[in-house]
């Protein structure tokens, strides 16, 4: 964010001025808790209700940062799910493939333990 921008939109001066003057003219008694907060500031010489080191666009850009962070950290994880999901399914089908040969073999036994009752 240029400093220039950051100045005319969120921290335009004259804005603080109008605000002072409001309050100026503003009775007293009629003023909000904020307002009030305010010219008591106003009334010591503090400013200490500027946002000094807190810009908008410095929460914006730290927001959609952290977001971005976390969106990559999702996808990363999504693809490391669907690897992970791949290498069990190929694990299954070697699994199915190794049941079936030993299904196989079973079969050789049996017909061949028939045979050998058979002969004796």
């Amino acid at each position: 964010v240029k400093f220039e921008k950051h100045l005319a939109r969120e921290h335009f001066l004259w804005n603080y001025v109008y605000y002072s003057m409001y309050l100026n003219l503003k009775p007293r008694t009629n003023y909000t808790s904020t307002e009030s907060y305010v010219r008591h500031l106003l009334d010591m010489n503090k400013v200490d209700f500027f946002p000094i080191k807190k810009a908008l666009s410095l929460s914006d850009s730290l927001e959609e940062n952290e977001f971005n962070r976390l969106n990559t950290a999702i996808s990363d994880f999504t693809d490391q799910l669907s690897a992970f999901r791949e290498q069990i399914h190929g694990q299954a089908s070697a699994l199915n493939q190794i049941a079936g040969q030993v299904t196989g073999a079973c079969d050789e036994v049996n017909q061949l333990s028939s045979l050998i009752q058979d002969k004796y």
